[in-house]
């Protein structure tokens, strides 16, 4: 290796190495001001407090009038940030990072709110059971779930007929079958 190639190499060393420490001194800067910005936004969310204090009316329509060119987020922000609750969640974490900026304040205090659990209703067999016999048959066919009505039909249509044409040994079963379909039906109310 020759000295002019060795000298190439450390040079761009030096240069690398003082680019590193330029990016590393931009970016210190560029933290710096996110922590200022948080900084003055919790100054300025301190002034509205203040300010809203003061008001007789909303702060929405006060904001509109004197301060129209600050939106609604920017300053619900602000006094969100300057509560003292929430400064004190903020100066802890600070301690952590002590470049903290806003967008970070923000997510500190957001709280999600958790899914509400049904309450659960397990009830046993047996409670059931004592439900709808307190409520009686003609509640259940009244309020019986859609569908049931023809299930229950289908099911008890064989026992039903063994059981007329048990109790009428001599007659024919077209006959034992009308004897069914004209017995009494149920009234049903919905």
């Amino acid at each position: 290796m020759s000295d002019s190639s060795s000298s190439a190499e450390s040079n761009e060393i030096e240069v690398l190495d003082q680019l590193t420490g330029m990016f590393q001194a931009a970016h210190e800067a560029v933290l710096a001001a996110e922590s200022n910005a948080l900084d003055s936004a919790i100054k300025a969310g301190t002034i509205l407090l203040s300010i809203r204090g003061r008001i007789a009316g909303s702060m929405k329509a006060w904001m509109a009038k004197h301060m129209p060119n600050v939106g609604v987020s920017t300053y619900k922000l602000y006094l969100q940030l300057a509560d003292p609750d929430n400064r004190r969640m903020i100066e802890a974490a600070r301690k952590t990072n002590p470049h903290l900026s806003i967008n970070a304040a923000r997510k500190l205090l957001v709280v999600k709110p958790r899914p509400k659990k049904k309450p659960e209703t397990t009830i046993t067999d047996e409670q059931l059971i004592a439900a709808l016999t307190a409520r009686g048959v003609d509640w259940f066919v009244t309020h019986m779930p859609e569908g049931w009505r023809a299930s229950l039909q289908a099911r008890l249509r064989g026992p039903v007929l063994r059981a007329v044409a048990a109790a009428h040994p001599n007659a024919r079963m077209k006959n034992v079958v009308k004897l069914v379909h004209s017995a009494d039906q149920p009234t049903v109310h919905h």
